[in-house]
């Protein structure tokens, strides 16, 4: 038994418009900015989605071993699995030896977002305002253009690594 449609040759089966806060990525695109970084410092690691797992351990052991009491590891959105695997690493590879307290949150992250060019046969329309989610002004003169932008969500955690106490 496979899946059924409930849709017969008469009338087929629509697709479901796009939910309300969703950008049409045909016509708009998407530029993400870099998240901002609050703390600095040599403690203070951000993960991402390019970070070198046998590096960033390395690292971290020669920080702990040697300046620091206390490492910081930081990461946002897709990058919340690979930051608390990295910490779990570190106190399996230290046999307990290093502790880490960890501390979640949502940060909030700026996006560009660009209207597409046209398409030969497409209407030269600009968006309906309000446009969902996003908060811009597209020039009436050209109504191809439609440049604002979107601040939305991301989960972030924060991960001290330490030296547990007896």
């Amino acid at each position: 038994m496979g899946f059924e449609s409930t849709a017969t040759d008469n009338h087929k089966a629509q697709p479901l418009p796009p939910a309300p806060n969703r950008i049409d990525t045909a016509k708009f695109r998407v530029d993400p900015r870099r998240p901002s970084k609050p703390v600095t410092g040599r403690n203070h690691l951000y993960i991402t989605n390019k970070t070198c797992i046998p590096a960033q351990l390395k690292l971290i052991d020669e920080l702990l071993a040697d300046r620091f009491d206390e490492v910081y590891l930081h990461g946002t959105g897709a990058v919340l699995n690979r930051a608390l695997t990295l910490a779990l690493e570190i106190k399996r590879r230290n046999n307990g030896s290093i502790d880490f307290q960890i501390q979640t949150g949502t940060q909030h992250v700026r996006e560009d977002i660009q209207r597409r060019p046209l398409l030969p046969d497409e209407p030269d329309v600009a968006p309906d305002f309000p446009v969902p989610g996003i908060q811009g002004v597209a020039d009436p003169t050209k109504k191809q253009y439609f440049n604002s932008v979107r601040t939305r969500p991301v989960s972030a955690v924060h991960i001290m690594l330490h030296r547990a106490t007896a």
